[in-house]
């Protein structure tokens, strides 16, 4: 900064605009010194949507445009206002956690579009835009939230299940192992439909079926997704090793809900140059991430999970 501000001093003085002594006693001024010590400065909390906004840099900076936040470009994105102010009540109301160390990330993805309408990066979420909860993976497990995706939706696009197909919610063991699988009541209620083994989310109907699937067609149903796993095992559908965020893991649910037809979860539309005509488009193609019925199956047995 100190050789910076000397160029423009030396460029003043050829100019005419400042006398060389001037510059000269400008010069002696050190930069440093002049700078704030750290607990001194005064924190902008100035900014809206903070995590909005850290969702936006980190677009920009994927597609390679960060650089030109410097020159003046327009940025036009998908945020709904009275959606991401609705979120941050409910993220800032600590009536709504059982306690302080309870954190959470949110995000409200347009299930036709893709379009992120509002997102919660954590509780009172600052402008530091660091850690943001809702597009930063942090290694934590989706848990039953993955059944859908990893086990019933491969299960019905490859197999061709109906909601009446039956399993059978018994005790057992992952593959080659003395691991017992449990439920989250620690009981196991016999013959039922994978409607019903889904809506009440037990775990050995949903290993069973991701065996009876295989383990490479829910690699490819989640790749359609959005979602890059490297392997998949027996223990998947119940969450660990798929690290996945908030929004990935709406825009992935967004599918079911929109025939199958899947769209990335984006924050951009378009960015226009300085010139003000130049354009360029940042919304993504969509894509068929799966057959229209298994879409509506995976739905429907869902509406039950709610009711």
């Amino acid at each position: 900064a100190q050789k910076r501000r000397d160029i423009v001093l030396g460029l003043m003085v050829q100019h005419g605009k400042i006398t060389q002594t001037e510059a000269d006693e400008a010069k002696r001024i050190q930069v440093a010194d002049k700078v704030l010590p750290e607990e001194e400065r005064k924190t902008n909390n100035g900014m809206k949507y903070p995590a909005f906004v850290k969702l936006v840099l980190d677009e920009l900076r994927e597609k390679g445009d960060f650089d030109l936040l410097s020159e003046g470009i327009k940025i036009y994105t998908t945020l709904d206002p009275k959606a991401q102010a609705t979120v941050e009540n409910v993220m800032n109301n600590a009536a709504n956690f059982p306690n302080e160390s309870i954190q959470s990330g949110v995000a409200v993805v347009d299930t036709k579009t893709g379009a992120i309408r509002a997102i919660g990066g954590g509780r009172n979420y600052g402008t530091d835009l660091l850690f943001n909860r809702a597009i930063d993976i942090e290694g934590r497990s989706p848990g039953s939230t993955a059944k859908p995706l990893v086990a019933y939706g491969p299960a019905i696009e490859n197999l061709k299940w109906s909601t009446g197909h039956t399993t059978v919610d018994e005790k057992m063991t992952y593959p080659n192992t003395n691991q017992v699988i449990s439920n989250w009541d620690g009981k196991y209620n016999g013959t039922m439909t994978i409607r019903e083994a889904l809506y009440t989310s037990r775990n050995v109907p949903a290993v069973k079926t991701l065996l009876e699937v295989g383990l490479d067609k829910p690699k490819q149903f989640l790749n359609n997704l959005g979602i890059a796993i490297n392997a998949i095992y027996p223990s998947t559908t119940l969450g660990p090793n798929l690290h996945i965020s908030p929004v990935q893991m709406a825009s992935a649910y967004a599918a079911f809900g929109n025939n199958g037809v899947f769209n990335e979860g984006h924050a951009i539309t378009k960015i226009v140059y300085r010139d003000g005509v130049t354009e360029k488009k940042y919304t993504p193609e969509p894509k068929v991430a799966m057959s229209d019925y298994t879409a509506y199956m995976v739905t429907d047995i869902l509406r039950d999970t709610v009711s």
